[in-house]
């Protein structure tokens, strides 16, 4: 099954600005506003427009390849040890981990290799997570955030940033 056939496309769709952003996405502005945060539809829009040719038919379609060799054929092996093995298997921690490999090769030049560790994960997953539930706690405590009292996520939060923004200023131009 291709990507392209499965209809995957419809996400584009989520990429409008038809309503306005509520204050809560200023908190998950991680390094700065991004695509998700922004509320400024101008800026929104520019960013957007950058974004766009990553996703068309023919860009999709030249991932494929990469998506199937990083992703799909790694947990189909997988599950096909599991089952020759008559073993029990977590499809939910495989479908996490085959999807962050994907995130990492198609975002970030290398796979976070998920799929072949038996146990644990990347740092990004840990970082991810924690910047994540960092933005829910800026959300919560509004005016009474402080960095100080959250030392373990502000920190992955800034790991976060910095391998992100690494493998953006590595990458090869396109």
């Amino acid at each position: 099954m291709s990507l392209l056939e499965t209809g995957l496309l419809v996400g584009a769709a989520y990429l409008v600005y038809k309503f306005a952003k509520l204050y809560y996405y200023d908190y998950f502005g991680w390094g700065g506003q991004n695509l998700l945060s922004t509320k400024d539809v101008q800026e929104f829009r520019v960013m957007k427009r950058l974004m766009l040719p990553a996703f068309t038919p023919n860009a999709l379609a030249e991932l494929e390849p990469m998506i199937h060799a990083s992703g799909v054929e790694k947990l189909m092996r997988i599950i096909g040890e599991h089952a020759d093995a008559g073993d029990a298997v977590d499809l939910m921690a495989l479908f996490k981990k085959m999807t962050f490999d994907i995130i990492g090769e198609v975002g970030f030049g290398k796979s976070f290799g998920l799929l072949d560790e038996k146990d644990g994960a990347h740092d990004i997953v840990h970082w991810i997570d924690d910047a994540f539930n960092l933005g829910i706690r800026k959300l919560i405590y509004g005016k009474l955030y402080h960095p100080m009292f959250f030392g373990k996520l502000v920190k992955s939060e800034q790991e976060l940033i910095k391998a992100s923004s690494h493998a953006v200023l590595s990458s090869p131009p396109c």
